[in-house]
């Protein structure tokens, strides 16, 4: 088991129900198939794992992304020139994005 789906296991083992279901593999290709990169695997295995987070209050500091709402994060931060183009957003702050 990896130190991420450890991890995964902890909170949701915690937090019961927090956590949304991970996406299918099929589902992550079609979705990140729009960024001019490849995914890392762990990204893959994160949503795999857990497709974003239910409740926007477990982390303090912020959101955990479902993959739909990152890829369009990534389109609108695009516009930012401080924002790098080879990044991918997986959590919001308040505000932020």
């Amino acid at each position: 088991m990896s130190p991420l789906s450890e991890a995964i296991e902890r909170l949701e083992a915690k937090y019961p129900g927090v956590l949304e279901l991970g996406a299918k593999f099929e589902y992550i290709e079609l979705v990140v198939r729009e960024l001019p990169y490849q995914l890392p695997k762990e990204a893959y295995e994160l949503y795999l794992l857990t497709d974003g987070l239910g409740a926007r209050a477990l982390f303090w500091c912020g959101h955990l992304l479902c993959l739909s709402e990152a890829v369009d994060a990534y389109k609108r931060l695009q516009k930012y020139n401080n924002f790098g183009s080879n990044w991918f957003p997986i959590m919001e702050d308040e505000g932020w994005l």
